[in-house]
């Protein structure tokens, strides 16, 4: 049985925070659904597991940093039987927009960046850059949250920001990844193609490998079925259509939900919202 603790402190309108400890029998996430479009940082304090980003795998150990960018999916495995911790920052997007109008903005290197390459920072780095420390302050300052805290806290936050994007821009991952070049076509296959009318059995053919065996190794190596990935880019790519459009109806169509009422249904699962309340949310962005 799991028995770890979480808490959440969600009261700073710029970011979260998690401080999640404890002793773990098994323990899978993928993205909060209402920040899937939000740069979100892992502090891998202590522990082992591994992490599958868009088709690649990269295992872990304490005293890392994953930085995921906006729209990749991942999934993070911490090992069971051991003691395990980690804290996590998740930024607010509207907020991240004030520092982005700037090309040469600190943060750019993490909207530039290919999918699934430099998301794992080593111990080695962290240690250097003094992030550990950095985010065992944030820890500190969410505890005692003053006035004085709470905006000392913000620009930690923005500290942190840009020395990771320095760090992505600059240095490559010590963290030995894993990939395979079957899953890493189908991924292709699939982001061409996301809009039209697609499934595992489309996305075999064009490979010539057999459906269940795509199906497995998809599994494997991304930590969802076919159709969940493409359902929840076609889901990613609607929150950032929507933005700009006027309606929601023909924006799913455009990403490639052909029926309205399953588009809501999915949509309402995954994001713990309904479409109109993501719009209305995001619409002064």
């Amino acid at each position: 049985m799991n028995s770890f603790i979480r808490i959440s402190y969600t009261n700073n309108p710029c970011y979260r925070l998690k401080h999640i400890t404890g002793m773990y029998a098994k323990d899978s996430t993928i993205p909060d659904p209402h920040h899937t479009l939000n740069i979100i940082l892992v502090y891998f304090v202590s522990g082992s597991g591994n992490v599958k980003i868009e088709g690649k795998q990269y295992n872990l150990s304490g005293g890392e940093i994953i930085a995921f960018t906006p729209a990749e999916l991942y999934k993070l495995t911490v090992d069971d039987g051991q003691y395990h911790e980690r804290i996590a920052i998740t930024t607010n997007e509207i907020w991240m927009k004030n520092f982005l109008n700037d090309t040469h903005s600190a943060f750019m290197p993490f909207y530039k960046k290919q999918k699934a390459e430099g998301n794992v920072i080593s111990e080695q780095t962290v240690s250097k850059y003094g992030l550990d420390v950095k985010f065992r302050e944030m820890i500190e300052l969410a505890q005692n949250n003053d006035g004085l805290n709470s905006i000392i806290a913000t620009c930690k936050v923005v500290e942190i920001l840009a020395l990771i994007g320095k760090i992505i821009d600059t240095e490559t991952s010590q963290n030995k990844e894993r990939k395979n070049p079957i899953i890493q076509n189908a991924l292709l296959y699939i982001n061409k193609h996301l809009r039209e009318d697609i499934n595992i059995s489309d996305v075999a053919t064009k490979l010539n490998i057999n459906k269940s065996y795509l199906s497995h190794l998809f599994k494997e190596y991304v930590g969802m079925s076919v159709m969940n990935y493409v359902i929840l880019r076609r889901i990613y790519l609607f929150n950032h259509l929507i933005q700009s459009n006027d309606s929601i109806e023909k924006t799913a169509y455009e990403v490639g939900f052909r029926n309205y009422s399953n588009f809501y249904r999915l949509y309402k699962k995954h994001m713990q919202m309904t479409p109109l309340e993501f719009k209305k949310t995001n619409e002064n962005i």
